[in-house]
Formats: C-alpha cells, structure tokens, sequence
C-alpha cells in the first residue's frame, strides 16, 4: 500500500514536470497546434482530463474559475432521467491535468455549477433532485 501511495506521487510529480515543460514550449510558440485551411481548421488534444471515479458519469456541466485562470470545474450527472443515481465534482487545474485535484461525490447527479464571483473558491451546484 505504502509502495502504490510512492508510486502514484512520483507519477503525479512527473506529469507535472512534462506539463511545465510543455507549456513552455506552447509559450515561445514553438509547436504548431492548428491546422487551418480556410475557414476551417483543427485543435490537436493536448491533455486528458480523466478520473476512475467518473468513468460512469456524464459530463454535465464545466466551468473555469474567474480569478484562477488555470483552475476549472466539472460536474458529472446523468442525461437518462429514469436512471438517476450519484454524482461527482472534480476540480482540475492545468498545472497537472491528468489528475483532478478535488472530487467530491454527491448524494444526486449534479446538472449545473457556478462560481461565486466574489469568493471564487465556494461552488454553487444544482442538482438532478433540486437540491
């Protein structure tokens, strides 16, 4: 357990390295994300925003923070309305985007949220039962 707990730090600490590397490469311009022709063009993915608590969940809502530009929210419900059950909020930063750095479950799924514009670190949250 102990050597899991290393071993998931020293993988978290790594990604944060090659991440800091990478946006200082997007930084000087150096990397050609865009591909356009005309009116048309395309965005290369450049990180996965996972977490294996939200494999079952639907995206429902996401949201940047208004004062900590590299810090954003989403929520995980579900659109099938018969099938109702828990749901998840995980806060991510893109400091280190493959990890989120809060999750909190939630005792219904949650269908929208919102910063507080004064206070950008409290999360107003809707949820499926109303609440």
């Amino acid at each position: 357990k102990e050597l899991q707990n290393h071993l998931k730090l020293l993988k978290e600490w790594l990604t944060k390295i090659l991440t800091m590397k990478l946006l200082k490469i997007l930084n000087t311009g150096k990397m050609h994300l865009m591909n356009i022709k005309g009116n048309e063009g395309t965005l290369l993915p450049l990180w996965p925003f996972k977490s294996e608590k939200a494999k079952k969940f639907a995206v429902t809502s996401v949201l940047f923070n208004p004062k900590y530009d590299d810090m954003f929210a989403v929520g995980h419900g579900s659109y099938d309305f018969l099938k109702q059950s828990t749901g998840l909020i995980c806060i991510y930063s893109l400091k280190n985007p493959s990890f989120p750095e809060f999750t909190y479950v939630t005792e219904s799924g949650v269908m929208c949220l919102d910063f507080h514009p004064e206070h950008p670190y409290l999360i107003a949250v809707g949820f499926y039962d109303g609440a």
